[in-house]
């Protein structure tokens, strides 16, 4: 008699490989990812606002100032543009980019606003280092990074790497088809009355639920 590893080994060896098929993103969950995902660009794409806030020059912080007049704002999508003085401030939300000319962003909870229609912003928490609440471009993963390997189990989580590169179908293992095959003389149908020396088949309806529905 073999023994159950053995046995194993013997299944393993006469396995095939099961050919590819292509499927919408959002039916991908679960199967086996059969291509090469990379990244198409720089994650994040450009320095991303962590908080929202002000962004400022931490060199006008480190020269002693703490009240900055508020020069525009900049919302989260929009075109960034520069600071155009030096000593000002842009108001600013998370997920936008990190306008040129500023390299820190101070968030609400550390500042005191004034009022319109001359605003500023006060920091009145501890100076900030350079950088501050900047999530850096390419700081989790550059262009061209293997992001997921063919053999992946495709769950919601490679999903959305998979969507943030914008593959939107994605090939895969066509799953396996399935039979269940119910056998013996004591086995009556489901709507069938057994007879005292019968039983009705219920391994069956079992296992198919177990395998899933695809299995006939």
């Amino acid at each position: 008699m073999l023994s159950v590893e053995n046995a194993y080994c013997q299944v393993l060896a006469t396995a095939s490989l099961l050919p590819t098929e292509t499927v919408p993103l959002a039916e991908a969950v679960g199967r086996v990812l059969r291509q090469t995902i990379t990244a198409d660009r720089d994650f994040p794409p450009y320095d991303r606002v962590t908080m929202d806030g002000i962004a400022v020059r931490h060199a006008a912080l480190a020269a002693g100032q703490r009240v900055f007049p508020i020069e525009r704002t900049q919302l989260a999508g929009a075109v960034p543009e520069p600071l155009l003085n030096p000593r000002a401030a842009v108001e600013i939300m998370t997920g936008a980019a990190l306008p040129p000319g500023t390299d820190t962003v101070i968030r609400y909870e550390d500042l005191d606003f004034g009022d319109e229609p001359t605003r500023q912003a006060t920091l009145r928490a501890a100076l900030p280092s350079q950088g501050h609440n900047v999530h850096r471009q390419g700081s989790d993963q550059v262009a061209g990074t293997l992001l997921l390997a063919p053999g992946t189990v495709l769950s919601p989580a490679e999903l959305a790497v998979a969507a943030t590169v914008g593959a939107g179908r994605l090939t895969v293992t066509r799953r396996p088809r399935l039979a269940v095959v119910s056998t013996g003389d004591e086995l009556v149908a489901l709507g069938q009355t057994p007879l005292p020396h019968q039983i009705r088949r219920s391994n069956a309806p079992m296992l198919q639920a177990a395998l899933g529905p695809k299995a006939a």
